[in-house]
């Protein structure tokens, strides 16, 4: 063979192996698996089984008509503690739609990769007393202030009661009003990639969604631990996703082709 063709074979297998390596690197490392216990819905806990509990607790969620795409359910997990039972609830949403299609377009691909999903799959994070059976807070991610809505930033905010008073801890400030409806809190979709918030006067269609188990196959598809939580997470070392991936994109964006150029030579 002519080694201009197998030069001109090797400059274009490259970079495409590479960066289907890469991607592939990517996709996998991100399928980590949960490293903290969930309790089964049909698990005594507290004295009550456990889908009992969680569905006493679920969130209300208000969605106005301009922010595309509903909520089709929440996943959840029961994690029990000593003292405390907390409920984590991750409303999902099949897409999320940027304002601006190009942007969209890219966004949703890189989702794809990233994610394991172009589903949106939030969180909000509730801590119960066991003995009293009352929220002691909940936390969520909302809007950063001051942020454009073409780039939102994303902000922990944490909810707790104290006495007969509710307080935005991440705020340090006291709230006018309870967001909750007996034991459910009430939150806002603000966004259109659904950060949550919290408001006096919720608008738009009430969500009372079914809830679903999130499995350990279901965190691991979704790639739960890549994306935003509260204070219980499986925590992941950035680092390997990278090194695993770049592996890869050396191996037979660089290492393959050249094995190829000397065969075929």
């Amino acid at each position: 063979m002519e080694i201009t063709n197998v030069i001109a074979i090797v400059v274009f297998i490259g970079p495409t192996l590479g960066i289907i390596a890469f991607l592939i690197g990517m996709k996998l490392t991100g399928m980590e698996r949960r490293n903290y216990s969930v309790r089964k819905s049909s698990d005594i806990v507290n004295g009550k089984k456990a889908i009992e509990i969680v569905e006493k607790y679920k969130p209300i969620i208000y969605q106005t008509d301009n922010i595309e795409k509903d909520i089709q359910f929440l996943f959840y997990e029961l994690v029990e503690q000593k003292e405390k039972i907390v409920l984590i609830y991750r409303p999902v949403w099949n897409d999320e739609i940027h304002p601006n299609p190009i942007i969209h377009s890219l966004y949703k691909y890189f989702r794809w990769i990233f994610y394991g999903s172009v589903k949106d799959i939030e969180f909000i994070e509730i801590y119960i007393d066991k003995k009293t059976g009352e929220v002691e807070s909940f936390n969520y991610e909302t809007l950063t202030e001051g942020s454009t809505i073409e780039a939102p930033e994303h902000e922990f905010t944490e909810i707790e009661k104290k006495g007969e008073k509710y307080y935005n801890k991440t705020k340090g400030k006291e709230l006018g009003y309870s967001p909750f409806e007996e034991y459910r809190c009430i939150l806002q979709v603000k966004t259109w990639n659904h950060l949550l918030s919290i408001t006096e006067k919720p608008q738009g269609k009430k969500f009372d969604s079914p809830v679903t188990p999130l499995t350990n196959w279901l965190f691991r598809k979704y790639s739960i631990s890549r994306r935003s939580t509260g204070y219980i997470r499986t925590k992941s070392k950035k680092w390997v996703k990278y090194m695993v991936s770049f592996v890869l994109l050396i191996v037979f964006g660089i290492g393959f082709p050249l094995v190829l150029y000397s065969i075929l030579l």
